[in-house]
């Protein structure tokens, strides 16, 4: 009895070195990350594909995003904390931007 399980162990080894030299040309690779990635000082919400196509502005984006605790006036252009716990920051590629850059994104 032994002496099979030892034997299955063998074949197992040989079966992945045979499959370690084989090489398989991929066609294409998706990478998937997590949309929201919660950081010390807040978030880094990253908005998927298709809220992108179906916003036609900035602020129409914002408020796909259904931000907790966020308040986005897209006829008014504004974008406010609901709890009134502090003022919403907003940055795009990592930079402080104002109503205006959030108005010019298309």
């Amino acid at each position: 009895m032994l002496w099979a399980l030892i034997s299955c162990a063998e074949i197992s080894a040989q079966e992945i070195q045979k499959v370690s030299n084989d090489s398989i040309a991929l066609q294409e690779v998706v990478v998937k990350a997590a949309r929201v990635v919660n950081k010390e000082d807040g978030k880094l919400i990253f908005p998927s594909d298709i809220q992108k196509q179906r916003s036609f502005s900035g602020f129409s984006l914002l408020g796909k995003l259904a931000l907790p605790h966020i308040r986005v006036d897209e006829a008014g252009r504004s974008i406010s904390a609901t709890d009134n716990k502090g003022e919403v920051q907003i940055r795009i590629n990592g930079i402080l931007a104002n109503m205006h850059d959030v108005q010019m994104l298309d």
